[in-house]
């Protein structure tokens, strides 16, 4: 499951993400759009998270998703 799969069943819609986490709704449905949470947050997700999140499963699926990208673009 990925990081932000893990947010939406935790705390459920975008809005109830950010209220849970302190931020806002438009970034997290940037994020769910993306499919993925950008690396400079995912510190911060980590400490709102209490862990449940790791910063290092964060980067992980950042780096699969950019890749898949890369993939589907030919580069």
């Amino acid at each position: 499951m990925t990081p932000i799969n893990k947010l939406i069943d935790m705390y459920g819609k975008p809005t109830k993400i950010g209220l849970a986490i302190g931020l806002n709704r438009q970034t997290i449905e940037h994020w769910v759009k993306k499919g993925f949470i950008p690396y400079q947050d995912a510190s911060y997700v980590q400490n709102k998270t209490n862990g449940i999140i790791s910063n290092v499963s964060i980067w992980l699926a950042a780096d699969k998703a950019r890749a898949d990208k890369a993939k589907i673009n030919g580069e």
